[in-house]
């Protein structure tokens, strides 16, 4: 071998070892759908107030109607997130709940990076399905045994335009100081 080719090999070499390498980033696979879809089922399984009904699927989400609930809230469920989403005339209105989670492969199985950080030695998961069920599915199974059982969800906004939000109450009452109530259904029945 030529001193100039060890010398182009050891230079390539050196370059290499000085580069940064990012954290491995959480990919999609065809196991991450796999474990998605079992989290979801669990999540229907375990809904006993309120039936939850798959009325839409892509490649890495899908989305819930809550029976007993208007059409205007879904349950919006992916790899990193659920959130339940109010919409109204056709725009996005708020967000009820939206539990995140960070998928993180560990020795032993899996776990939530984001809770890592607040806690280090959090809980590991050995399957994907059991992280995202108690991540992202148990606060949703949480909220919806804590609701009331004659409730509304009021929608609210102020007058001018701009902030708009979304409330499940117990009563009829009044809006917050400024904002005007723009609809309220009932929520009810149970599954």
């Amino acid at each position: 071998m030529s001193n100039q080719l060890r010398h182009r090999r050891r230079r390539t070499h050196r370059s290499n070892a000085l580069k940064r390498v990012a954290p491995t980033r959480f990919t999609h696979t065809r196991a991450t759908r796999r474990s998605l879809a079992l989290a979801v089922q669990r999540l229907i399984d375990a809904s006993t107030r309120f039936k939850l009904v798959p009325i839409r699927r892509s490649r890495w989400s899908l989305t819930l109607a809550l029976q007993g609930w208007p059409d205007a809230v879904r349950v919006q469920v992916s790899a990193h997130s659920l959130a339940l989403v109010v919409t109204h005339d056709g725009r996005w209105w708020d967000a009820l709940l939206w539990p995140d989670c960070q998928p993180q492969k560990c020795r032993g199985g899996w776990r939530c990076a984001l809770c890592t950080q607040m806690a280090p030695y959090s809980h590991v998961f050995r399957h994907l399905s059991d992280l995202l069920f108690a991540e992202l599915a148990q606060p949703l199974l949480n909220y919806l045994n804590r609701l009331p059982e004659q409730a509304q969800l009021r929608l609210s906004a102020f007058q001018g335009g701009g902030t708009t939000w979304a409330r499940v109450v117990a009563d009829a009452g009044t809006a917050p100081a400024g904002a005007c109530a723009v609809v309220s259904w009932p929520i009810g029945g149970t599954a």
